[in-house]
């Protein structure tokens, strides 16, 4: 299994499918946005209310020049066939043999993960795992911290001393 990326650390290249008809890849968003990498389990109920959260949230982001992309162990059919029947704008990535998730990290099939990369594809922030309180609280968290650290690097001293110091980032959604 890969280590997940450490802050400063490009995220890892992928090329995969998605619920849009096309595939994406990272080097479309090379130079133009943040991107939040969002890895949600498709059978828990939980993630898949995260996924609407997101999905009613997409403006938002994009108000701040920022781009969602969720992650999700299923197949190109399959992402459609999500995006259809719940009505989603937000692109869905199909990580079918789950090798996305493995390159940043995630071991388990399931659970839920975040990643924040800055312009330039450069780690700012990760949520793992994600809350496990209220979806519409992790999604509010999640695009605050999104929104705060993914347009500037400067901010990425504050991120290292919180992975020197042996803690796992989690979203602080106690504002």
């Amino acid at each position: 299994m890969a280590a997940s990326p450490e802050p400063e650390e490009i995220v890892p290249d992928f090329r995969l499918p998605a619920s849009t008809g096309h595939e994406l890849e990272l080097g479309s968003f090379l130079g133009k946005v943040p991107i939040l990498f969002v890895f949600l389990d498709p059978g828990a109920s939980r993630d898949r209310e995260l996924l609407a959260v997101l999905n009613e949230r997409l403006r938002e982001f994009g108000e701040q020049r920022s781009q969602v992309l969720v992650v999700m162990r299923i197949t190109a059919g399959e992402t459609t066939q999500i995006s259809e029947e719940d009505d989603l704008a937000v692109p869905i990535l199909a990580d079918a043999n789950g090798g996305m998730a493995r390159d940043f990290g995630l071991e388990r099939e399931g659970g839920s993960a975040a990643f924040v990369a800055d312009r330039t594809g450069k780690l700012v922030r990760r949520f793992h795992p994600l809350p496990d309180d209220d979806p519409r609280r992790a999604a509010r968290a999640a695009e605050r911290d999104h929104v705060r650290f993914a347009p500037s690097i400067r901010l990425l001293p504050r991120t290292r001393r919180v992975q020197e110091r042996g803690s796992v980032l989690t979203v602080n959604s106690s504002r």
